[in-house]
């Protein structure tokens, strides 16, 4: 036995490795069958691991890209939970299909290229996203200069013909007709998908569950699909309607709520990030934020899909600007700080949106779904560089004795180091010699023009005003800007958007006080006659510069 092993021991992993792997000559071909996979395989497809969000989104996704071809439109989703007879039916004013793309859509694959922002990723969410929540699929169409057309893909049917020959294609009837311009409207083009034996549901047959089945879809879409649904006449989305009612989009970003002292963008003009992986270049994009404190149960709250909760904190990761994957913490392979995830409300009011486009899914190993991707080693580095910075961030706002200062406290600390400056008089500057002898300054004899009027100087009449103020401007951008008003008058405005406003914003009362005599001692400078000649881009330049070595 012995002398056996160290036989094969001798054998490298190498030739192994060759063995395995090289051509070798080929004898006769036993393989029974002509490849076509049995009927059997649709058993399989219905357990892709779609949940009935993740159905309706990929169909949903379908009338966007529809829809984008096309210009603005409509999305109408009716849902019907109460009957034995249960369907799902999702309609848009889109594009539409003619015979040979609706032939492509009703099979497992198709041949017809998609366009690189499109929403779908291997032309399979059609159907197989419809087997995961039903067993018939039934499209109503129509295209620019094509007849009306409708599609069935039915499972049961399959099955019983045994046979992939089972899609069928024709003219639609007029009672089809009728139904879709009723749906429709008056609009020239678009696509009715209906799914209906809906046998796979996330519910229980209590009337309870199909409610809350019916406001959990809701909610989700308003959020999935937040960046595409119009929320006023003027802009460029599309109208999403629920059972008749117009869906507005839910943002857990908290961007509406961007006027409370809580709210912040860590990062607001950080442009893409952009990493080599196998000698390719790709591009993604990362935004922090902290959000405010949201109480469950609340209007801000929006159905609780945006409270303060670990359950809504973590990453969005968003491809081509739809949300695939909400508040999670694991696609990071090392472990996330639990101090930061977990403890107080460090985490829970931490939240970052991932943004990346499908050339991306090769790396990012974008699954069937659209619901889970996995980072390689450089993005989770490159994330763990410059995002942990914000979370730190987040976690010093929440650290022990921190309480963030409001605007109107702001504005009382700046107020009162104003008047104080103000108020200030001014001391004349002394010169002495080495023995302590004063030199007294030689002014050249001037006759004052006789006017008539007296005029009584005050000691701080000669002092520089100041007033202070708030613009909202780049992040990167000038920290202040100093306007000159008359003489005697300086307005400084700080730029509440920029990193340095937040530490300012941290300090007690007195630690202001010197920041901004600081300041003011380079203002003044600045608009002195030594630097007459610099245009006021070129002074703010140089305080900028100034701030930058503080």
């Amino acid at each position: 036995m012995k002398i056996a092993f160290e036989k094969h021991k001798k054998c490298s992993l190498k030739k192994l490795i060759y063995l395995l792997v090289s051509d070798t000559p080929k004898g006769e071909n036993l393989f029974v069958g002509n490849g076509v996979p049995s009927i059997h395989l649709l058993v399989g497809m219905r357990h892709m691991g779609y949940t009935n969000i993740q159905t309706l989104g990929d169909i949903i996704d379908n009338s966007i890209d529809a829809i984008t071809k096309d210009g603005n439109g409509f999305i109408k989703i009716f849902t019907n939970f109460d009957s034995e007879e249960s369907t799902i039916v999702v309609v848009d004013n889109g594009c539409g299909m003619d015979v040979n793309t609706l032939s492509d859509a009703l099979v497992f694959g198709g041949v017809k290229k998609r366009d690189e922002d499109d929403l779908g990723k291997f032309k399979m969410g059609l159907k197989t996203a419809s087997l995961a929540m039903g067993k018939r699929l039934k499209v109503m169409t129509k295209a620019e200069n094509s007849d009306y057309l409708t599609g069935i893909f039915d499972y049961d049917e399959a099955f019983q013909k045994n046979d992939w020959n089972f899609v069928y294609v024709s003219k639609s009837t007029e009672e089809e007709i009728s139904n879709f311009k009723e749906l429709v409207g008056n609009e020239s083009t678009g696509t009715i998908v209906q799914i209906s034996k809906l046998d796979r549901l996330d519910y229980n047959s209590t009337e309870k569950n199909k409610k809350h089945l019916d406001n959990r879809l809701r909610k989700n879409i308003a959020e999935i699909f937040r960046n595409f649904i119009s929320t006023s006449v003027e802009d460029d989305g599309i109208c999403f309607y629920y059972n008749n009612k117009k869906l507005s989009p839910i943002d857990p970003m908290c961007r509406d709520m961007e006027n409370s002292y809580e709210f912040k963008i860590f990062n607001p003009n950080d442009g893409d990030y952009e990493v080599t992986v196998n000698g390719k270049k790709y591009n993604f994009r990362v935004i922090c934020y902290h959000v405010p404190h949201i109480d469950s149960d609340t209007p801000e709250s929006q159905f609780n899909m945006r409270h303060t909760s670990p359950q809504n904190s973590g990453f969005y990761i968003l491809r081509n600007n739809r949300q695939i994957q909400r508040a999670s913490w694991d696609i990071f392979t090392n472990k996330v700080d639990e101090d930061v995830k977990v403890r107080h409300q460090t985490g829970n009011q931490f939240r970052a949106e991932l943004f990346f486009n499908s050339d991306c899914d090769d790396i990012f190993k974008t699954d069937i779904t659209k619901r889970k991707i996995v980072l390689p080693q450089e993005i989770v580095d490159k994330i763990n560089l410059e995002v942990w910075t914000y979370l730190r961030g987040a976690q010093k706002m929440h650290s022990h004795g921190y309480k963030k200062k409001s605007p109107v406290e702001i504005k009382k600390d700046l107020d009162f180091i104003a008047r104080k400056m103000n108020n200030k008089i001014t001391t004349p500057t002394v010169v002495k010699t080495k023995n302590e002898t004063i030199i007294e300054p030689t002014i050249p004899p001037v006759t004052p023009k006789d006017t008539g009027v007296t005029k009584t100087e005050h000691p701080r009449a000669k002092n520089k005003k100041i007033e202070f103020g708030t613009f909202e401007g780049e992040s990167r951008g000038s920290f202040i800007t100093i306007e000159k008003e008359g003489i005697k008058k300086y307005v400084i405005k700080f730029n509440v958007n920029h990193v340095f406003y937040d530490k300012l914003e941290e300090l007690d009362r007195s630690s202001k006080e010197v920041v901004v005599y600081l300041l003011h001692a380079v203002a003044l400078t600045l608009y002195s006659e030594l630097y007459d000649d610099l245009g006021g881009a070129q002074k703010t330049l140089l305080i900028d510069d100034f701030i930058d070595k503080m």
